[in-house]
């Protein structure tokens, strides 16, 4: 596996990420919860979006891995 399709499979789990995020904000928006469910499912929500946001950062760093000069990235290096 190279580089660019280890991204694309970086890429697709960002997306079922994405997809599950906006599922649970809409169960929050319309189902009727009491407050204890409401703190759980944005603690999952914000825990969720944080992975996304790595996966995501990821993706672009094992895209540009082959670019000249891009071995670093502000948290990942090779």
């Amino acid at each position: 596996m190279t580089m660019t399709e280890l991204a694309m499979e970086y890429r697709k789990s960002g997306l079922l990420l994405k997809t599950r995020i906006a599922e649970l904000r809409q169960k929050l928006k319309t189902d009727d919860l009491c407050e204890m469910e409401k703190f759980r499912l944005r603690g999952r929500i914000d825990s969720l979006s944080k992975i996304e946001r790595e996966v995501s950062e990821i993706a672009v760093f094992l895209e540009r891995y082959y670019e000249r000069g891009r071995k670093k990235n502000g948290r990942y290096s090779v």
